[in-house]
């Protein structure tokens, strides 16, 4: 077998009965049942019409063959299980060209089973809890790190046989294949990337058609937005005569606490980091601190307060959905929004309305913002084979299939031409977001009903990307916002990787229980207020919480990666 796991005798065992199981119940799948967690949609991809050409195999191994098509000798299902993302208005992964060209081309039979982005994490850490494995997650399982045992490890020797893109793609770029390995050396999965040179993607987003009719300037301090906000609230800038504008909208979100309040951060002379892995961290002079234990954080709770004390935050911003914040957005009601990349995600056809906000100065002038680790977006576990899956060597080469060519990988990430781009008299792409079709409020609800888009496993490359000529308006204007965040940018911050299982086992239990602490603090104190004896109390929990070791434990992970 040319795609091991990991070295030793109990995987091999696992595997072994997997096997025996699988010969016994006489079953294509490989004994393997559906998910027991309900999900939304479960459709089987079906197979290309007989009368497509198919390579003839350069060589057979088994049921698989390591070259040609079809992929599979056996008539064999794989099980896919990934997460379907909130702008994708099909809800479903059946009827994309990407899929039905793939198991065209390749001969493989899938059957997919797709969760919304919202509750993937949730679903997904029940499935593994269960054993009930699919062969294949796209989208990295939650706590990752505490099911390796779960998984295939992925060997230098197995990328270079069945997935030479990828290769070729980590022997270019080192530092990305170094993002995915594990301090025992080894790695588990396979990445998604789309390397697009931006750094600035995050900021806050302000409609600067209400800031003109109010007579406003852009704020630059807390102070100066809260003025702001409130002009928003009070003098009817959507001009519809009703007191119906939503000052600052957000939702929430179970990996970034950003997508609340975490952009108000520099003003109190924090920043926060967005890794999911990293909650409620940052770093300064090499040391890693919980900030919400620093007394700046009580001043920014104080002053998000008094943002809900005047009406001027969302009511249903710590429940509702990113799906409700775009309802809004797109009807003209928000002016200040937590903004990840394009405007029109959010606000729809109102997109031109609205301008960055720099990060807010702090008492002392300065400003902080923390920038995406790498130039554009890159998931090192995007694509895991659970030791269920009877032929992993089959799904490394359906990895390769998805990446082999450019055509494969546009129309796997972007959609068919003349959906989501098309071709210039130059031979240069376009982005089709303006105008948009009938039924489609942005650009990302055409990319993502027509492809994977961000959710799926392609290895988008630099090169990929400066096929595209910068054409339009959107794309102008999220280019035009990396300049001026440049000299911002916090140089300290928690490198991406991988860190030591048991140390990660450890670190997802106390965040467990400190993100549940926390969500309910900052919602109540927010709502209800704090005063100095609640902050007094609030440390104390922190200690009981042993933030202290959550702490020790991601300095040791800082010290050894950030070299």
């Amino acid at each position: 077998m040319l795609y091991h796991p990991r070295a030793s005798k109990r995987a091999t065992v696992i595997l072994t009965l997997i096997l025996v199981i699988a010969l016994f119940a006489g079953c294509g799948g490989g004994g393997q049942s559906s998910p027991s967690t309900p999900a939304p949609s479960s459709t089987t991809a079906a197979q290309g019409s007989s009368s497509q050409p198919q390579q003839t195999p350069a060589e057979e191994v088994g049921p698989v063959n390591k070259t040609g098509y079809p992929i599979m000798n056996e008539d064999h299902t794989f099980k896919i299980t990934h997460s379907i993302a909130t702008t994708d208005k099909t809800g479903s992964w059946q009827d994309k060209e990407f899929i039905h060209n793939l198991t065209r081309d390749t001969g493989l039979k899938l059957e997919l089973t797709g969760i919304p982005e919202q509750s993937y994490n949730e679903q997904v850490g029940i499935i593994i809890a269960s054993n009930n494995l699919p062969d294949v997650f796209i989208g990295e399982p939650p706590n990752f790190s505490q099911f390796i045992t779960s998984f295939y490890e992925v060997t230098d020797e197995a990328i270079a046989e069945y997935v030479p893109t990828l290769a070729q793609f980590y022997g270019q770029n080192a530092d990305y294949r170094t993002m995915s390995v594990f301090p025992d050396g080894k790695m588990y999965g396979l990445p998604y990337t789309q390397m697009d040179g931006i750094i600035a993607s995050k900021c806050l987003s302000i409609n600067q058609t209400w800031l003109d009719k109010v007579g406003a300037q852009l704020p630059n301090t807390p102070d100066e937005l809260f003025d702001v906000l409130m002009k928003f609230k009070t003098e009817d800038p959507n001009g519809n005569g009703q007191n119906d504008e939503i000052p600052y909208s957000f939702y929430k979100d179970q990996n970034r606490d950003d997508k609340l309040f975490g952009m108000l951060l520099s003003g109190f002379g924090l920043v926060n980091d967005d890794d999911a892995n990293y909650r409620f961290l940052m770093v300064e002079n090499g040391k890693v601190r919980f900030y919400p234990s620093d007394p700046r954080y009580l001043e920014f709770l104080q002053y998000v307060n008094k943002l809900h004390v005047n009406g001027l935050l969302d009511p249903s911003g710590f429940t509702q959905e990113e799906v409700d914040m775009i309802a809004k957005g797109s009807s003209n009601l928000v002016g200040v929004f937590p903004n990840y990349s394009y405007d029109d995600i959010t606000v729809g056809e109102y997109a031109d309305d609205f301008t960055h906000l720099l990060p807010l100065q702090d008492k002392d002038g300065n400003r902080r913002y923390m920038q995406s680790k790498i130039p554009g977006n890159l998931t090192p576990n995007r694509f895991v084979i659970t030791l269920k899956c009877q032929y992993p060597e089959a799904m490394l080469r359906m990895y390769e299939y998805a990446n082999q060519s450019f055509e494969n990988r546009i129309l796997g990430t972007w959609g068919p031409e003349g959906t989501a781009w098309a071709k210039l008299a130059d031979g240069s792409l376009e982005k089709l977001a303006n105008p948009l079709p009938d039924g489609y409020t942005s650009y990302a609800e055409i990319r993502h009903s027509f492809s994977l888009g961000v959710k799926g496993f392609t290895i988008w490359m630099p090169e990929d990307n400066q096929q595209f000529a910068v054409t339009t308006d959107r794309e102008k204007k999220l280019l035009a916002r990396q300049e001026p965040f440049v000299p911002y940018i916090m140089n300290e911050y928690i490198p991406k990787g991988q860190n030591d299982p048991a140390d990660s086992q450890e670190i997802n239990i106390l965040l467990t229980e400190i993100k549940s602490y926390m969500d309910n603090f900052m919602a109540e104190a927010v709502l209800k207020g704090i005063d100095q004896a609640k902050w007094d109390a609030h440390v104390q929990s922190c200690e009981r919480l042993n933030v202290d070791t959550y702490v020790e434990l991601q300095q040791k992970y800082y010290d050894l990666v950030a070299k």
